[in-house]
């Protein structure tokens, strides 16, 4: 191998950690993404315990406890979010192989198969711009949460976290709460 080859093979680590470096830049750490917490509804009560009002911003909802969820709520949303859940560390590569694959064939970016651990990080942190820094950014996250914390409590996170139609955000019954 020539020198001009050897040093172009040695250098392009050091410009992936460049770019990883800078791409990386300011990103939260684990600890930072769970404390930061969706605003949560307000609920006022009389004093023998019975609710009388409920109140919010933009986001109703109200934190609960993963135990506190339907398992046909948590099923549902595996196989329709993200059926690897429980087998991947934070990404899916046939997950991002097929949303390529979407994307190319309608030419536009329609899909971007995420995790629910990446979609958490995207809700909560990122935002919803479409770009290649934001998406590897997100994967960047991804990875700390999955090292961070169980799959049981990114999932109770993830699912006090998503908007589920309207101002209801949560798995929280709302039937059960006025």
């Amino acid at each position: 191998m020539t020198r001009k080859r050897a040093f172009a093979f040695g250098a392009v680590p050091v410009v992936l950690a460049i770019l990883h470096f800078i791409g990386t830049a300011g990103l939260p750490s684990a600890d930072e993404i769970v404390a930061q917490q969706p605003p949560a509804s307000g609920l006022l009560y009389d004093r023998y315990g019975q609710l009388l009002y409920r109140y919010f911003d933009e986001e109703d909802r109200i934190p609960v406890a993963l135990e506190a969820v339907s398992d046909h709520l948590i099923n549902a949303v595996l196989a329709i979010e993200d059926r690897e859940f429980f087998e991947h560390s934070g990404f899916s590569i046939s997950g991002m192989v097929r949303a390529m694959r979407n994307n190319f064939e309608r030419g536009e970016l329609v899909e971007g198969g995420s995790t629910i651990t990446q979609q958490l990080v995207k809700n909560r942190i990122l935002g919803s711009e479409k770009s290649l820094l934001r998406k590897y950014r997100e994967l960047v996250l991804a990875l700390r949460l999955e090292r961070y914390l169980t799959k049981h409590q990114i999932l109770a996170l993830y699912l006090n976290q998503v908007a589920w139609g309207g101002t209801s955000y949560g798995a929280e019954d709302r039937k059960s709460v006025v």
